[in-house]
């Protein structure tokens, strides 16, 4: 297992230096738990922000998954680069990037996957349910994240109530709340 240690940094720090890697998947990092929200935020942030380039450059997209992100072991978890996808059955839509986001944001703060797709009758307790010290707002960032403009709220696969009215338009507005909420600002919702 991988521990974090007082200044925040990952023991895989050591083991991808060590191995001479300059990057870890960040689900390597997530294996010690979950990270410190205000981390874990400024992540998919990043995740967010390149997604949304990707997009108005035309490049495939991917599914941000912790999988497929590489985050640079010696800078705290910066994410350095996210794996394209394997094959265009896998691009997302702008709905399922979202969805991905937050869940991707569900486990970096709590350590848990958010399994996406496929039915579940476990419901996943919400961020602050595990953590009580996640703020409110974080909380209320990742659930709008994860829920679905179709009208069907995360209740049936996550049983979480959300705000039905907002649904971030894509990575960019997601990355946008995200940067409200660090600043101290009011968020969009």
């Amino acid at each position: 297992k991988h521990g974090v240690n007082a200044n925040g940094k990952t023991a895989a720090s050591k083991a991808g230096r060590a191995a001479g890697s300059h990057s870890v998947p960040l689900s390597v990092v997530l294996e010690a738990g979950p990270l410190p929200p205000r981390r874990a935020l400024e992540l998919v942030r990043e995740v967010a922000r390149i997604l949304a380039l990707r997009d108005q450059q035309g490049m495939p997209l991917g599914r941000p998954v912790p999988q497929a992100i590489l985050v640079s072991p010696d800078s705290q978890d910066r994410m350095v680069s996210i794996d394209p996808p394997a094959e265009a059955r896998d691009l997302p839509s702008p709905e399922e990037l979202v969805m991905h986001l937050g869940a991707l944001l569900y486990e970096c703060l709590t350590g848990l996957p958010a399994a996406s797709g496929g039915s579940s009758s476990k419901r996943l307790p919400t961020p602050s349910r595990i953590r009580p010290d996640i703020h409110p707002d974080v909380e209320r960032i990742c659930l709008a994240a994860m829920g679905s403009s179709t009208g069907k709220a995360p209740g049936q696969r996550f049983g979480w109530l959300v705000n039905r009215g907002h649904r971030y338009a894509g990575p960019a507005e997601l990355a946008d709340d995200i940067d409200r909420f660090l600043d101290g600002r009011r968020l969009s919702m």
